[in-house]
């Protein structure tokens, strides 16, 4: 729906213009207004076609992060939109899709730099940005410094309900409290987060860590079990981070 209302806009706007540019065209004596009529238009489609592509961009690199589940060639794709976007108009975005790659890179270098050097996000005035360095900590401390994991649930939890964070939704928040119980040795209570998981509310990206706790918590003779090895593999076989630790899964 959202598609067709952007594509709708920017019918009618581009139809505009050009209605209103080439009636100037061919309709005034005057050279000077000849001139600056065709000058606006072009200018006009070029600064439309510069931002569509942006939008392009975007969206692709947004697909490769949650739904192909790509980190490489989604890395590619953020750089090569952070060069093109001069003016900086997708600079939140990016940030969102960069706290997501830090984790799934598997580099705990990186991901530390990451979430270091971009600390004033976790108290940011905008709420996506709050919430996305949030849960990227969230799941940084999961994956390489458990004894801080409550300490992030706890912030994002409390963020979430004081802000009304409306895009954070319920099996997200689950999903979140699960990884803080398995870090504290709570596996019963793990698992009954995790039972309240929806997989339909989760992007590929989220379902790959979804079946990947439900791996290294379950029974292992559980017979859900081969089931959520071959999703976690299946979504996170492009995630580095899961890749590495699936195989080892599969090796043990």
């Amino acid at each position: 729906m959202k598609k067709v209302i952007h594509f709708l806009i920017t019918l009618i706007s581009n139809l505009l213009v050009l209605i209103v540019c080439l009636g100037v065209v061919s309709t005034t004596q005057n050279e000077s207004l000849k001139i600056i009529a065709c000058l606006v238009l072009v200018i006009f489609f070029l600064i439309r076609s510069f931002y569509e592509n942006l939008r392009k961009l975007y969206e692709s690199a947004v697909n490769v992060t949650v739904v192909s589940c790509n980190t490489t060639a989604a890395m590619a794709a953020v750089d090569r939109l952070k060069r093109l976007d001069f003016l900086r108009l997708y600079r939140r975005k990016v940030f969102l899709l960069e706290c997501q790659l830090c984790i799934d890179s598997g580099d705990k270098k990186k991901a530390l730099s990451f979430l270091e050097s971009n600390k004033s996000k976790s108290t940011s005035r905008h709420t996506d940005e709050r919430m996305f360095y949030l849960s990227a900590a969230l799941q940084y401390s999961f994956f390489y410094a458990p004894a801080e994991t409550r300490k992030c649930y706890d912030s994002l939890v409390s963020f979430s309900e004081s802000s009304r964070y409306t895009n954070l939704n319920a099996s997200i928040k689950h999903l979140s409290a699960a990884y803080s119980y398995l870090s504290e040795g709570k596996k019963e209570l793990c698992l009954k987060e995790l039972a309240e998981v929806d997989p339909k509310q989760l992007s590929n990206r989220d379902k790959a860590y979804f079946n990947y706790v439900y791996v290294i918590v379950e029974d292992p003779d559980s017979s859900h079990r081969r089931r959520h090895i071959e999703n976690a593999s299946g979504f996170g076989k492009a995630i580095p981070l899961l890749s590495k630790r699936m195989k080892d899964i599969r090796v043990k």
